[in-house]
This record gives structure tokens, sequence and C-alpha cells, in this order.
């Protein structure tokens, strides 16, 4: 069946309907949409509506150009080293045994030599280093693909993957990464002490300082922009489970699809002053354009071991409304 997606919000019928509908028109599905439809919704607890018009009480109509054609997506997932195992296998809990989508899943060392062209997204799963399986040859040949129209999705590892310091498929760029330059006086002053400050500290100092600093597995508060194709049908406030991964800066290149609250971003959990500082403000989902296609980065890993349910939602978002049919 050809079924579309409303990128704005419209009211007909006396309901309200966000964006993110999805749109059945049937014109061009045929005689039996309405019986699948009904088999399917009541299968998967859908609920769906009919109207008898293209015409809507208020919002865009139903022959909009905000009503966008959506294609199935052909996926390959990143396997094999560097790739956490772990990562991979959320991944594929998700995908074959929850939502019974398929996917081919692909050796990350033999992902810049295959011809990729039958794929409309790519995800890479956290990972140690995806330098290790990446020189700049098969680098530019994934950029290449992006171009062409794909998408490419990387998550914790495989978003720092992505970013400019890294890969420099997108402009995307790690808090860490802050050149000694841009810099403030204060920021120079306050590393000087630091680095004093820890010539004297003793062996157990620095391991219990260097626990303190981490982020073991914290609540934050993320805003979502729910009107971008990624926020669709999320909440604009959600919670997300971080872990000790570094924080990316929000970008003015790219779209900030969820950010890090600047204000009481810790809800639960342990992290220290400083450290809440440096995720205040942070991206936690970005979308770039490249060429025709799209690298979006989620900077932590949103189906770690499947017990924070919800957030799956912005990657299977990501999957199914941004691949462009041909």
């Amino acid at each position: 069946y050809s079924l579309s997606v409303a990128r704005r919000s419209f009211e007909t019928g006396g309901r309200y309907f966000g964006a993110g509908t999805i749109v059945a028109l049937v014109g061009v599905n045929g005689d039996t949409l309405s019986r699948d439809i009904g088999k399917y919704a009541e299968r998967f607890g859908v609920d769906v509506y009919a109207t008898p018009t293209g015409y809507t009480d208020n919002g865009i109509s139903l022959g909009s150009n905000y009503l966008s054609s959506l294609k199935k997506a052909e996926i390959a997932i990143a396997v094999g080293s560097p790739v956490r195992s772990n990562a991979y296998g959320e991944l594929w809990f998700l995908f074959e045994q929850e939502l019974g989508i398929p996917f081919s899943g692909i050796r990350a060392t033999d992902l810049g030599d295959l011809d990729l062209s039958k794929f409309d997204v790519i995800i890479l799963p956290n990972a140690s280093n995806y330098q290790s399986a990446f020189d700049s040859a098969k680098t530019d040949r994934l950029k290449r693909w992006v171009q062409s129209g794909g998408i490419l999705i990387g998550i914790e590892g495989g978003a720092q993957f992505l970013t400019k310091g890294k890969s420099g498929i997108t402009a995307a760029a790690l808090k860490t990464e802050k050149k000694e330059e841009d810099k403030s006086k204060e920021e120079k002053e306050q590393d000087k002490a630091k680095k004093e400050q820890n010539k004297r500290l003793t062996l157990f100092e620095k391991e219990e300082k260097s626990r303190l600093d981490r982020i073991p597995g914290t609540i934050f508060k993320v805003l979502v922009d729910t009107t971008h194709p990624i926020g669709f049908g999320v909440p604009g406030e959600i919670f997300v489970f971080k872990n000790d991964s570094p924080p990316i800066e929000l970008t003015d290149v790219g779209h900030n699809v969820a950010r890090f609250s600047r204000d009481s971003v810790q809800v639960s959990g342990y992290v220290t002053k400083e450290r809440a500082q440096k995720v205040a403000e942070a991206a936690f989902v970005q979308d770039y354009r490249i060429g025709r296609g799209r690298a979006v980065l989620f900077a932590e890993n949103i189906t770690f071991r499947r017990f924070w349910s919800g957030l799956e939602k912005l990657l299977l978002n990501a999957i199914l409304f941004l691949p462009q049919p041909d």
C-alpha cells in the first residue's frame, strides 16, 4: 500500500491529528484498503479514522505538499569488531524479536568495500573505535553513499565516529574536543589549577576522583523538537538514561532534534556538578543534511539493555520518515 506522513497537524471531523499522522489515500490504494486497514488496526491496537474529503477544518489539507510519501527502507546494521556485541544484540532483539523488521547484518570492516546502493539506511551501533574499520578511502565511500540519498545513523560510539574530529562526515563536535585557543581565560585557568592539583594526588585519590567524575547511569531530562520527523509523536519532554559517553555540542549547521535541558538537567541518580554542567545544553539527537541524504547522531545508546522503553521511537522515526522515495 502507498502511505504518507503528515508533516504538519490538521483537524477534521472534530478530531485533531498531530504531525506524524499516517495517511492512506483511497484513490491510490484500491478497494481492499479498508478491509486490510481494519484487520491490522485490530491486530496492533491502532486507532483508524476515515474522512470523506481531503479538505480539513484546520491545518493542512490532505492534498498538501506537507503530505510526504513513505518508503519501505532496506536497512543494514554494522556487526563485528569494533562494534560492541551487546550493542548489536540489542538492535537485533528490537528489530527481529520485538518488531519483526528485516535487516541485513554487515561486518563493519566490510562496509567501506561493498556496494551499498541497495540500502536506504545504515546503522552504526555503539563501538569502541570505528576508525579501525574505516580508513580515509572507506570513509569517503560511506560519505558518498550518504550524499547520494542514504540515511546514516550513528549511536553513541557510532555517533562519535560521525563527528568532525573523527570521520569528518558531519560538522558535529564533542564538547571534549574544544581547542585550547577556543577556551575562555577562565577555562584555561581552571585547567591549569586542575593540573597542579592532580600532581599532588595519591594513587587512591586519583582512582577515587576518576570514579566520581564518571556518569555511571543517571536520568536526565531531554527536550524534543516535535515538529521534526524524528520527533513526531514523541512528547516535548522525555527522560533518558545517560552513561559516561562524552556530550555533543549543539549545532547551528545541522538540526538539534533533541537536547539536554539547560535547567534541572539531572532528574535522578549520581553526577558531579561539573559533569552535569557539561551535559546541560548538549545534544541528544542531531540531524545533518549531506547532499541528498542525512546523517543522524544519537549521543547515547537508546536501546541499552532494552530496559528503558520508549526511546526507540526516535530511531524508528528516523528510519521510517527520513528516506525519500526514488
